[in-house]
C-alpha cells in the first residue's frame, strides 16, 4: 500500500521538507477537490489528499509528536482552511513503517489518517487518482495547500493556494 506514488504531493521533493506554497496564488477547493486541511486543536495543521472515501495521504512528519488521533479532525471540501465544507473526525494514523525521523530526511515520509465516516463525491470534494507509475526527476507538478507564502513570513493564508 505505501508503494504508491503520488505525483500531486511528493513529484521531486528535496531531502528538506518545505512547508510553503512560495509563489503561488489563490484558488478554489473544485480546482483540487481531494485537498484536505488537517486540523490540530482546532487550527489548521497539516494538508493531505483524500484517496478514497474515508482515507486521507499526507505526510508523517506532521504526526511525529501526535500521541492520539482524538485532537486532529479533517476538514473537506473547503477553499478555507477555518470555515466551510465539513469536518471529521480522525479514527487512526498509520505511519510507514520505515518511517523515523522528521529531522533526518523526507524518506518513507507517509502517513494514512483513516476517517471516521465515509466522505461522498460532490464538486468539492473528490478522490485524487493514484500515479501507477514512477515519476522521472524533475517533472513538473502542482502542489496546493495552505503553506507559508514567502520565504520570511510563518503566518499561514486561510485561502487555499496553488503553484
Amino acid at each position: 500500500m505505501f508503494l504508491i506514488v503520488i505525483i500531486i504531493s511528493f513529484c521531486s521533493a528535496d531531502k528538506i521538507i518545505q512547508d510553503r506554497i512560495v509563489g503561488g496564488r489563490e484558488i478554489q477547493i473544485r480546482q483540487v477537490p481531494y485537498q484536505v486541511s488537517i486540523q490540530r486543536f482546532g487550527s489548521h495543521w497539516c494538508g493531505g489528499s483524500l484517496i478514497s472515501s474515508n482515507v486521507v495521504l499526507t505526510a508523517a512528519h506532521c504526526f511525529y509528536d501526535v500521541k492520539s488521533p482524538s485532537s486532529l479532525k479533517v476538514r473537506v471540501g473547503s477553499t478555507y482552511s477555518n470555515r466551510g465544507g465539513r469536518l471529521i473526525n480522525v479514527q487512526n494514523l498509520i505511519n510507514h513503517q520505515l518511517y523515523t525521523n522528521p529531522d533526518d530526511s523526507n524518506q518513507y515520509d507517509i502517513t494514512l489518517i483513516l476517517l471516521s465516516e465515509k466522505v461522498p463525491r460532490t464538486q468539492t470534494t473528490q478522490y485524487i487518482p493514484l500515479n501507477t507509475q514512477s515519476v522521472a526527476p524533475r517533472t513538473p507538478c502542482y502542489v496546493s495547500g495552505w503553506g507559508q507564502v514567502t520565504e520570511t513570513n510563518e503566518t499561514l493564508p486561510y485561502h487555499l493556494r496553488g503553484v
